[in-house]
């Protein structure tokens, strides 16, 4: 093994343990009212987490709606582009349904959610510096992935 390919495994596997779910913690069967108010806690905590989690993707989701127009009127696009980018987007995120429900079931929530937001966020301001046509229909593509990660997130935090 190469020292490039012992570099590149280090990191793979610091990936890998960072969206790796954690072991399960010990139930509590010994303090009723303890649990109760645990339970009472952490479920407001878990309502408040999926509502703005889904509320924050949801609006990163539709920022290129905004901006149809006055690409089409500033001939930065033509519709034809815009329908393949709305295309683009649509099947990732079917495609991203499916896959993140899978990687979702055996991450830690607690990393992955943030994670795909700040992917969306981060993806939608490098779009609004100009790029190439096809750079725009692959960021767009992954922006379609990674903005149904809560999907998976919100059943495995309820």
């Amino acid at each position: 093994m190469t020292a490039i390919e012992y570099e590149v495994d280090i990191w793979f596997s610091a990936i890998l343990n960072f969206f790796k779910a954690g072991p399960d913690r010990a139930p509590i069967t010994n303090n009723m009212e303890k649990a109760k108010a645990l339970f009472n806690s952490q479920q407001r905590s878990v309502f408040i987490s999926i509502t703005l989690g889904y509320a924050f993707f949801y609006v990163c989701r539709l920022n290129f709606s905004v901006v149809k127009k006055p690409l089409l009127d500033g001939n930065v696009l033509d519709a034809n582009q815009i329908g393949t980018m709305g295309m683009v987007f649509f099947f990732t995120y079917a495609i991203g349904k499916f896959i993140n429900s899978f990687i979702g079931d055996r991450c830690n929530i607690k990393h992955f959610m943030p994670f795909g937001l700040f992917m969306v966020a981060a993806l939608s301001m490098i779009m609004g510096i100009g790029l190439p046509y096809i750079l725009m229909v692959l960021f767009w593509g992954i922006i379609g992935w990674v903005s149904v990660i809560w999907s998976r997130s919100k059943h495995n935090l309820t």
